[in-house]
């Protein structure tokens, strides 16, 4: 599933006369990096959407980059909070589709935090031509469990590749967010999220890469 450019189109959640009733809320914040084609925005925009469904307050915006293909993206979810905004080293969760892009964002999670990343590289246009050096991998995952408490890494690419379609990397990360046991929401809410987004074979692919992205998270990346 990937994005169209664009504003996450999220609205704040009605209040219990107009739609679904609030519960409490405890203040998530989710910051979503990768490079433009994996679904950064689309991912970024179903998180919410499943908080929105769970009557949560929930705001949702891009903090720089484009949605073309190739160029960094950073997507924030803030869930149980008024701003989109996440303050450099206050994010509970860094969720990457791409390990530099993992790196590039890191300064955003709290020391602590969560850090989930796919693993193989989309090397951008500047690097290919030779401009500056791709990071090493090692290094990269060090950089990660420096910052992070626990760091969840795995081939995305692969195992969106094994449901069916290049495409729905960004799914198998929130499957991978669910299957960690910090996502904000719950299982099932964003999985309907996800799933009203597509009909028929697009729905079976989707969610064969959530189950996937879950059960490798579970598994500890």
């Amino acid at each position: 599933m990937t994005e169209r450019g664009g504003g996450t189109g999220v609205s704040e959640p009605r209040t219990a006369e107009g739609g679904p009733a609030a519960r409490a809320e405890t203040r998530v914040c989710i910051v979503i990096a990768g490079v433009g084609g994996q679904g950064v925005i689309t991912a970024a925009r179903l998180l919410a959407r499943a908080a929105h469904a769970e009557g949560v307050r929930v705001v949702a915006g891009q903090m720089h980059g484009m949605s073309q293909r190739g160029g960094s993206v950073v997507a924030t979810v803030v869930v149980g909070g008024a701003s989109s905004i996440v303050p450099v080293g206050t994010a509970d969760v860094l969720l990457a589709t791409e390990p530099s892009e993992a790196l590039r964002a890191l300064g955003q999670l709290r020391r602590g935090g969560l850090a989930i990343v796919s693993t193989r590289p989309s090397v951008p246009p500047s690097l290919r031509a030779g401009r500056t050096a791709y990071p090493d991998g090692g290094e990269i995952l060090r950089a990660l469990a420096a910052q992070a408490g626990a760091v969840v890494a795995f081939d995305g690419a692969a195992l969106a590749l094994e449901a069916g379609s290049p495409q729905v990397l960004n799914v198998v990360m929130l499957g991978a967010l669910a299957g960690s046991g910090r996502a904000p929401v719950a299982t099932a809410s964003l999985l309907t999220a996800i799933e009203a987004t597509g009909r028929g074979a697009v729905v079976a692919v989707n969610r064969r890469a959530f189950e996937l992205g879950r059960a490798q998270a579970a598994r500890g990346g």
